[in-house]
């Protein structure tokens, strides 16, 4: 897994490294029938020219989402009408994302978190916090994705390839193996038993061929 991407309440999209994506229902708890399907301009409009480069995205919840490449450039794209921003990709740098400009060939993993926060993982198991109002990466970072900041998840820091925020409460990380872990957002704390297999019980229809 890539990138999930929180769409709305019932619904969240996951892109596969096989340049494939799932469409996820929330509320029955599995993959919608007929998925995967190829990333492409008629699935994505304005993304299947770069699918090969997706590493992070995120829903914004201002009606875009963001993806970013791994060749240090992002694409908004616009929800409602459902295609890429004309005039993208542009460079992440720091003018358009304030603070990331070193970092943006080290990108992994985004991650939406709470209020106006948004989580970058980072290649070398270090993190980003970006403040998406005040439009700056947070005074202080990068930090270490260790067991001081991210309780459970230490082992794994260089392991991340994508995270989601399910919830108000809970978070999913997604790992190297095809193992995820589970993170309370209100603990701040990964849960007990993880990571897990990412498999027909876990994730119905999420690795299906």
């Amino acid at each position: 897994i890539t990138v999930g991407l929180n769409w709305d309440n019932n619904t969240a999209y996951f892109f596969r490294a096989d340049n494939r994506y799932v469409r996820y229902n929330k509320v029955n708890d599995q993959a919608d029938s007929g998925y995967p399907i190829d990333v492409s301009n008629s699935s994505w409009l304005g993304l299947g020219d770069y699918r090969d480069l997706i590493t992070a995205g995120f829903n914004a919840e201002n009606g875009k989402s963001y993806f970013f490449l791994r060749d240090g450039r992002y694409i908004q794209y616009d929800n409602a009408t459902d295609r890429a921003d004309a005039g993208y990709p542009k460079p992440t740098d720091n003018i358009n994302w304030p603070g990331l400009g070193t970092y943006a060939g080290s990108i992994k993993a985004s991650l939406r978190w709470t209020t106006s926060k948004v989580i970058f993982f980072l290649s070398n198991g270090t993190y980003l916090r970006y403040d998406l109002t005040k439009r700056k990466v947070d005074t202080g970072f990068p930090k270490a994705v260790d067991n001081t900041n991210w309780p459970g998840l230490g082992s794994y820091a260089t392991q991340i390839t994508s995270a989601i925020k399910w919830s108000d409460t809970r978070a999913y990380i997604f790992l190297t193996d095809q193992r995820y872990i589970r993170y309370n957002i209100t603990t701040n704390s990964a849960d007990a038993g993880y990571p897990a297999p990412i498999n027909s019980g876990t994730w119905p229809g999420l690795l299906s061929p």
